[in-house]
C-alpha cells in the first residue's frame, strides 16, 4: 500500500493505495501508527545493528 503512494512512477491518491483495506484493518494500522509501535521497532533494529557493526569491525 505505501509502495503506491512512494512510487513516483505511478503515484496514486490515498483513497487509490488504501482503498482496497478494509475499514477495521484501516482503523487498526492507523492506531498502531498513532501509537509508534513501528517506529519503536525501527529504533530498537537499528541500535541492535549499529552495536553489532561496532563488535564486528572493533570500533571504538
Amino acid at each position: 500500500m505505501g509502495r503506491y503512494l512512494l512510487d513516483g512512477r505511478k503515484p496514486q491518491s490515498y483513497k487509490g493505495a488504501f482503498g482496497r483495506v478494509g475499514q477495521g484493518c484501516r482503523k487498526r494500522m492507523f492506531k498502531l501508527i498513532d501509537e509508534g509501535v513501528a517506529f519503536k521497532h525501527a529504533d530498537s533494529f537499528l541500535d541492535k545493528l549499529c552495536d553489532f557493526l561496532v563488535r564486528d569491525f572493533h570500533i571504538a
